[in-house]
């Protein structure tokens, strides 16, 4: 986070980057918590799916999250692109 300090601050906190990001789905309403695909063990498990099953979770999250940010993206095109 350090190396890309003067990145982040362009957003000013951490809330203005998900929304710049349209990151909403990865990240609990409160914003306190990122929502991981797979279950998350503190960076004790395997960075990539251990097994089948877990390979199912982790692409029926990801296109879960893809459709859902890709909805989120239509929306701030249709309102924000219709103004100018």
């Amino acid at each position: 986070m350090k190396r890309y300090e003067r990145f982040f601050a362009l957003f000013g906190d951490f809330d203005s980057y998900v929304q710049f990001f349209l990151l909403q789905d990865l990240v609990t309403d409160d914003r306190q918590e990122v929502k991981f695909l797979l279950p998350f063990n503190g960076f004790n498990n395997l960075a990539i799916p251990a097994d089948l099953s877990s390979y199912l979770e982790f692409r029926q999250n990801s296109i879960n999250f893809v459709e859902a940010r890709n909805q989120r993206i239509a929306t701030w095109a249709a309102n924000n692109l219709a103004a100018h």
